[in-house]
């Protein structure tokens, strides 16, 4: 067995969890979800909750239905898969990473969960959105493929951390507001860069600001105030996001619309900030994502899947 020098117990260092996982593999089982996007280069995805802290088992498919136990730190999937479903890893049998976020969206325990997966599965550089979105739309009989729609539909590769997926959700479905842009430069009407905020709606003027650990130091969060001094001077409205955050975007986006007359920013230099310019992005924006009323139609945004491409199969083995 190996353990990094220098990291985490190996109880809960991801390498070391996942190569534990793939020594229990007998041949034919594959390693899939977080646990090969991790190990393609998604280190987001550590197998950790980002919310609860709680350690996520490694999922290893079973298309040949051994009837492996799954335990606690391992879960097994009996699953089958196609024959570009399989990669290879550092010395671990990995699903593909198109399969693995389908397949991480899935099992993910919430549709955050899931959000979080794919936010970071396409900010690697590991997948494509849109040929996700098609095969996941192709996909039928799946398991939970329902939640993995929802999440595909919701998923931005501009999105720089967990925490970020996370507030977006919340942004949408427990605060009713549109989806919001995310990592967007603000200049203000000299086209000078005022800075690259976290989340913002154009439509209220509403920036979002997601403060982690490095903005607790002090020379951080004077600059931090400092940004929001000048975000605020151009007509926006800055939330911070922590525990209150849902009642603070509902009350701030009112405010924000409130507000409109007093903007003097763009997202584009030497670009005047109008209505029609905030109608015009808002038009271009993903449409909201697949219900569960939706189950039975046609996928809205289905495309044809990549040609030789194979998808998730219902669970019979090959």
């Amino acid at each position: 067995m190996y353990v990094p020098v220098g990291t985490a117990p190996a109880q809960t260092d991801p390498t070391q969890r996942i190569l534990e996982a793939a020594e229990l593999c007998s041949p034919g089982l594959v390693v899939s979800g977080w646990a090969s996007l991790f190990a393609r280069g998604a280190d987001r995805l550590d197998g950790r909750d980002h919310r609860t802290g709680r350690l996520d088992a490694v999922d290893v498919i079973d298309p040949c239905r051994l009837g492996r136990s799954s335990g606690g730190s391992v879960t097994y999937h009996r699953e089958g898969l196609g024959g570009r479903d399989v990669g290879t890893g550092p010395g671990v049998p990995l699903t593909v990473a198109e399969r693995a976020a389908l397949d991480a969206a899935r099992w993910a325990r919430d549709l955050t969960s899931a959000v979080i997966i794919v936010d970071s599965a396409a900010h690697a550089g590991l997948i494509d959105l849109q040929y996700l979105e098609s095969r996941a739309a192709s996909a039928r009989g799946v398991r939970a493929i329902i939640q993995a729609r929802q999440a595909i539909s919701f998923a931005d590769a501009a999105t720089r951390s967990p925490w970020e997926s996370i507030v977006r959700v919340i942004h949408v479905l427990e605060a009713g507001l549109p989806p919001p842009v995310v990592n967007i430069p603000v200049f203000d009407v000299s086209g000078r860069l005022v800075g690259i905020v976290d989340l913002l709606d154009p439509a209220a003027g509403l920036v979002t600001e997601i403060d982690g650990q490095q903005h607790r130091g002090r020379a951080q969060h004077r600059s931090d105030n400092d940004r929001e001094e000048e975000l605020e001077a151009l007509g926006l409205v800055v939330v911070r996001a922590d525990g209150r955050i849902l009642p603070l975007l509902l009350g701030a986006s009112r405010q924000g619309r409130a507000m409109t007359p007093l903007w003097r920013w763009s997202t584009r230099r030497g670009r005047a900030r109008t209505r029609s310019a905030v109608k015009e992005r808002s038009d271009r924006r993903k449409s909201p994502p697949v219900t569960a009323g939706e189950r039975d139609r046609p996928h809205a945004r289905a495309r044809p899947s990549r040609p030789g491409s194979s998808e998730v199969s219902s669970g019979r083995a090959p």
